[in-house]
């Protein structure tokens, strides 16, 4: 009796998908159903958010090139190259001053126009 409900399982789980639905056909005289067919219709202008120039991104910028620093510097450790670890960690250093002053100067810089506004 196992094998039964064994082989039918087996032939469900075997079996092939069903086919995709169709997509509904559009109006042919709309203005909407020829961009509806040629897929999606791109927008002129920047009208959406530049991404990785803001605060965050700076601090984790830092963040990333003190851990690279970090690493570095374990790696030559351990295959006794002294010098060159310290020169990775002071880069990872540098690195992570660099991009946590980028992100402080961001937010004096935001806080400076919100107070601004205000005044």
């Amino acid at each position: 009796m196992r094998w039964v409900v064994t082989a039918f399982l087996a032939a469900g789980l075997l079996a092939p998908p069903p086919p995709p639905a169709a997509e509904p056909a559009a109006p042919a005289d709309s203005a909407a159903g020829a961009s509806y067919q040629e897929g999606r219709v791109r927008r002129r202008g920047r009208s959406y958010r530049r991404r990785g120039r803001g605060i965050g991104s700076a601090y984790r910028r830092a963040g990333r090139s003190a851990a690279r620093g970090g690493v570095g510097f374990g790696k030559n450790v351990v295959r006794g190259r002294p010098a060159r670890a310290g020169r990775r960690l002071g880069k990872g250093a540098g690195g992570f001053a660099k991009h946590s002053g980028i992100g402080t100067a961001k937010v004096g810089k935001k806080v400076g126009r919100g107070v601004r506004r205000v005044f």
